[in-house]
Parts: structure tokens; C-alpha cells; sequence
């Protein structure tokens, strides 16, 4: 059995620090060795502990539907494991932190085990002033692993006294829940600020059948094969989502053994001209979900026949709300190289040339929203 990894969030993210900690106690990189940047899911950062050794606030992670922290993962020998427990005060009953296991997400989604450090219930408090130069010693971390701004936005928020969520509004759909389908009122009925077609990678599968005659399909992260095809949104109450999407795809919880599907953190494309992808909330197969083998196709919409017909809608209703086009053959259509930043190229186009272009991944969503205006299409149908 593997040994489970260590989450850190605080100052063992930056590497003088923990240069210096190694030193002061007789290690070597080796007992507590870098393995990757990695997210916390449903947790937030606050600054509610008080270290005696740091005369000061320190972090601790409490437990916050749809956010995430961001930290890092490291392989820790027997001797590290000990010496950590030590640094954080394990020992005493009542004060100072505890190992806590927990599931990470890796940059591309993966799930694995961890153990992380959070305080006793008994000597959590509101809120403590950080210690001197303690937030710069994370800041420094997050920047040495090149962390997303919203990482610092969190950690100085958590240090102000405010809340440390660090929130993942958005949501990639893939089946079911997408635009058109069985169980979209779900996704509406929390609210939809924004729906864009969108793309990350894994391999897409069937699943089961429920009720008898409408399939639904599973994704899986090993060796990704499809650049997968759903549905972006970008929720108005992501709490209220969560909690009707987790009971729909019957996840009771991140690494609960009666999973069907975990819940994990997916980098999502939609198109939009050097963005950094989006970080999205996408339910993947747990091991109690049997799947088939892999569908041709990473579009479930195509798997089911019903992507042509899917995008001429959403074509029409670009259209309706402000995307003017003509109608030249779809042979004459102009190359959509630049699309992203030549506005008369779109309105050139005609439905068909447009559908065809979306197709071919010549076109994305993004393209006809930002012409059209229209940021939410066919989110109410």
C-alpha cells in the first residue's frame, strides 16, 4: 500500500522555510520531498489558531462547500511524519493540530489520499492576528509554486480576519446535466450567471441506464483519450448546486467508500484567447460505478445522435440575441484562424457555416457569446 502523501497549506510551502526546518531537526530533502501543487476541495483557509511558537496566528483549514485551497503535496519519510507531528503539537490532547485525512486533487484532476494538519476542535478561535512575517512566508510559497491569484486573494482575506474561501463557481457537465438534457432544471434551478461549450481532458464512457431507456455516462482521468465535450457553468449559488448534484450523482462524500461518482476539480477550456483555464467542479466514476468501454467519441451528445441537431439550436439562439448573419456557401466561408479577435468574421457566417465550424472546433461557444452577447444560451429551454 502506498504511503499516503502530506497537503501543505501554510509555511512549508516555501522552500526556505522548509530548508531551514530540515536543517534545525537533522533532515534531508528526502524526508519531505515536493510531489506536486494540488487542491484542497471544500475547505477554506482561516487564521482562527494561536502558535505559542510563533507568538502569533498561524493557518488551519476548516470545512467550506465549493472552495478550494490551494497547497502542495509531499512524500514524507517515517522520521519527517514524526518530526511533523512534533512541529504541530500532535502529542498534547487538546491543543495545537491533528493529522487529518483527506483527499487532494491533482493539476489534472486525479484524486489522491493525503494527510493534513488541522487544529483541535478545542483550540480553534474566530480570529488571530498573523504572526509577524508569517503571510509573507505563504505568500512566498504560493509564489514559488506558481500558484492562481485567487490563492493570495484567499490566504490575505483568511489574514484580514474575513472569510478564506478561495470559490470554484463553475461546474463541467458532460451528460445529463447538460443543456437539453434529462436533469438540466437541476442546473437551473440554483441560477446560471454564464453556459459556454467547453472542453478538459478525459475519457468518456457509458455508464448505466436511469429509468430504463435513458443512459447516462461516467468519466475517468487515467490516461485520458478524448478531449472532452460539455457544458460550462458558471453558477449564481454554487452551495445550492453542489448539495442537489452531489445527491443526483450520489456522492456523500470526498473518499466515502458508497460513491458512485467522486467529486473532483477539472482545468476547463472554453475557447477564450490566452485565459488560464478555468477550474470547474466534474463528478468522475468512483470504483462502485462499473462504466463499458470507452465511447468513441468524448461528446456524449454525438455518442446519443443529438449534437447537430443540439448545435443548430444553439446557433439559432446566438441569433436571436444579437449574432447577425448571412447566408454565403459554406465553401466560401472565411478561415476562422483569428477568429478570436476579428469580429466581422463571425457575422460573415452563415447557420450552416456556423454549426459546421463549431463542429470542426474551428469555432468555440465562447466566440458566438462574445459576438452575440448572449452569455447564457439556452439555459432556459
Amino acid at each position: 500500500m502506498t504511503d499516503p502523501l502530506y497537503f501543505a497549506y501554510g509555511s512549508n510551502l516555501c522552500p526556505d522555510e522548509r530548508a531551514r526546518w530540515l536543517a534545525q531537526h537533522g533532515l534531508t530533502e528526502a524526508d519531505l520531498r515536493p510531489v506536486s501543487a494540488a487542491l484542497l476541495p471544500d475547505h477554506a483557509l482561516s487564521f482562527g489558531y494561536w502558535s505559542q511558537r510563533r507568538a502569533g496566528g498561524a493557518l488551519d483549514v476548516r470545512s467550506s462547500l465549493g472552495s478550494v485551497v490551494h497547497g502542495a503535496l509531499f512524500a514524507v519519510s517515517p522520521l519527517g511524519w514524526r518530526m511533523l507531528d512534533i512541529k504541530e503539537g500532535v502529542a498534547h490532547p487538546d491543543t495545537g493540530y491533528e493529522r487529518t485525512p483527506v483527499q487532494a486533487v491533482l493539476p489534472d484532476g486525479k484524486l489522491v489520499a493525503a494527510i493534513t494538519y488541522t487544529v483541535k476542535p478545542a483550540d480553534r478561535r474566530p480570529h488571530c492576528e498573523p504572526a509577524a512575517g508569517y503571510v509573507e512566508t505563504v505568500q512566498s510559497g504560493l509564489a514559488h509554486w506558481q500558484m492562481r491569484p485567487d490563492s493570495k486573494a484567499a490566504l490575505l482575506a483568511a489574514a484580514a480576519g474575513q472569510s478564506g474561501d478561495c470559490r470554484v463557481d463553475y461546474m463541467l457537465v458532460y451528460g445529463t446535466l447538460m443543456r437539453g438534457e434529462l436533469r438540466w432544471p437541476a442546473m437551473a434551478r440554483a441560477g446560471v450567471k454564464q453556459v459556454l461549450m467547453a472542453r478538459s481532458r478525459a475519457t468518456l464512457h457509458p455508464a448505466a441506464e436511469d429509468p430504463p431507456g435513458e443512459p447516462f455516462p461516467a468519466i475517468t482521468l487515467d490516461h485520458p483519450v478524448h478531449d472532452l465535450q460539455g457544458d460550462l457553468v458558471e453558477s449564481a449559488d454554487i452551495v445550492r448546486l453542489l448539495q442537489e448534484a452531489d445527491a443526483i450523482e450520489t456522492f456523500w462524500g470526498h473518499g466515502d467508500a458508497r460513491n458512485l461518482y467522486h467529486r473532483t476539480v477539472l482545468p476547463v477550456q472554453t475557447g477564450e484567447p490566452d485565459a488560464l483555464p478555468t477550474l470547474a467542479w466534474a463528478y468522475v466514476a468512483a470504483p462502485a460505478l462499473p462504466v463499458d468501454e470507452p465511447h468513441d467519441t468524448g461528446c456524449w451528445r454525438a455518442a446519443r445522435g443529438r449534437r447537430k441537431a443540439f448545435l443548430e439550436r444553439l446557433v439559432r439562439a446566438h441569433g436571436q440575441a444579437g449574432l447577425q448573419a448571412t447566408s454565403p456557401p459554406v465553401a466560401q466561408r472565411p478561415t476562422l484562424a483569428n477568429a478570436a479577435t476579428q469580429r466581422p468574421v463571425l457575422s460573415s457566417l452563415g447557420p450552416e457555416a456556423l454549426v459546421q465550424a463549431l463542429d470542426e472546433g474551428e469555432l468555440t461557444e465562447w466566440h458566438l457569446a462574445r459576438e452575440s452577447g448572449c452569455w447564457t444560451a439556452l439555459a432556459v429551454s
